[in-house]
């Protein structure tokens, strides 16, 4: 079951005193244990809960809006600054959860001894699941009824509309005239809240009947169903992001898991498909080789005449492969990479290349080296910058 650690906050924690009073609570609202000590002796709960000493909080009903069930903080602040004296963004608002009449309760603290509470006990590493005000845990008052209980902060009375005053337990003479005051209305039932309380009731007003209940304690009451908890927005301790976080994180891993396994078989694709394309180049060089001499295929220019060369014949409908490609072939070979043909022709086993101008040398050098090979050229100069080639194989 689920387990509670309850902490009453003194005034000022943690600054001027470490320690705060403790009680752990089970699943059934029992208390299993209670101390009082700096942090390093409180026990580890699954829920914690902050207690606001009696006195600290400010209880006031706000009228809502035709249709409006809740209203933001600050709304809360603007419908309540004339019963402040602080600024309204310096406070805290706690709604009742049921709005009665049209109007809501409200609970409001002043924000910056919560906030340095909180922030304090995450770096503790306790998250602070609800923050009540202690006159909350009162028991619930019904309708035509006001509950009392004696603390040490003075008399606590809680009123069938959810408000809570305190009264502080002073001169006889004048709690007794700030009670009446709180509870004007003489056919109002009293329940008092254990002994202590009934008796210090009836010393003040013996002719006045109440009836007696349980006796009231921090450490183990239960919130009414106003529950006016003032962790809310960033005060919250998003335990549910927390309980949804360990399957967040499975389904993470998981996701991770198919993520890298897709990213491996797309890795396998792309090298199964440069191995193919490799292969299929590989393949083709051999071929082309074949067909054209193993030297004439060394470099680029080679390919690409015979793509050119096999795009002429095909569009005059010719066979692709002839001598024309043994003579690209050759005159690649011996041109290497310097070679860019401007034009080309092949017609009855003649090669007609127009080439930029070339230096008579160079043209010399190409002329014997291709003799070499079977094949003569002769040069021609077709304009100031071009030189027309034209290859036969000698037979």
């Amino acid at each position: 079951m689920t387990t509670t650690l309850r902490l009453y906050m003194r005034a000022g924690w943690p600054d001027l005193d470490p320690s705060m009073a403790w009680s752990v609570l089970d699943g059934r609202g029992q208390v299993t244990a209670r101390g009082d000590g700096p942090p390093a002796g409180w026990p580890r709960a699954e829920r914690l809960e902050l207690v606001l000493p009696a006195g600290r909080t400010l209880f006031s009903a706000v009228a809502l809006p035709p249709g409006v069930r809740q209203l933001k903080d600050a709304a809360l602040g603007f419908a309540l600054e004339e019963s402040l004296c602080n600024d309204p963004q310096h406070n805290l608002y706690a709604p009742a959860e049921r709005p009665r009449q049209g109007r809501v309760m409200v609970a409001v603290t002043e924000s910056a001894p919560v906030r340095l509470a909180v922030a304090t006990l995450k770096k503790l590493g306790r998250l602070v699941d609800r923050i009540l005000p202690e006159e909350a845990l009162l028991p619930e008052a019904e309708e035509g009824q006001s509950v009392v209980a004696l603390t040490e902060a003075g008399w606590l009375i809680g009123r069938d509309d959810t408000s809570v005053a305190l009264i502080p337990d002073s001169d006889a003479d004048v709690t007794r005239l700030l009670l009446r005051k709180a509870m004007p209305d003489s056919a109002i039932r009293i329940l008092v809240c254990g002994q202590e309380t009934a008796a210090a009731w009836h010393r003040l007003f013996p002719d006045r009947e109440a009836v007696l209940g349980p006796a009231h304690d921090w450490r183990s009451a239960s919130c009414g169903s106003a529950a006016f908890d003032f962790a809310r927005g960033e005060l919250s301790a998003r335990r549910r992001w927390r309980q949804w976080r360990p399957a967040l994180a499975r389904a993470g891993g998981i996701l991770a898991v198919l993520v890298a396994g897709t990213v491996l078989v797309d890795a396998g694709q792309a090298a199964w498909w440069g191995w193919r394309k490799a292969s299929l180049q590989a393949r083709l060089h051999e071929v082309t080789s074949q067909l054209a001499g193993k030297e004439s295929v060394q470099s680029a220019p080679v390919l690409a005449g015979v793509r050119a060369v096999d795009r002429l014949r095909l569009a005059q409908g010719l066979p692709a492969r002839d001598s024309m490609l043994t003579l690209t072939g050759a005159l690649a070979s011996v041109s290497g990479d310097g070679m860019q043909p401007r034009v080309i022709g092949y017609e009855a086993g003649r090669l007609t290349i127009r080439l930029a101008k070339l230096p008579p040398t160079v043209l010399s050098a190409w002329k014997a080296r291709l003799q070499v090979r079977g094949v003569r050229m002769t040069s021609r100069s077709v304009s100031a910058d071009e030189t027309e080639l034209t290859l036969v194989l000698e037979s």
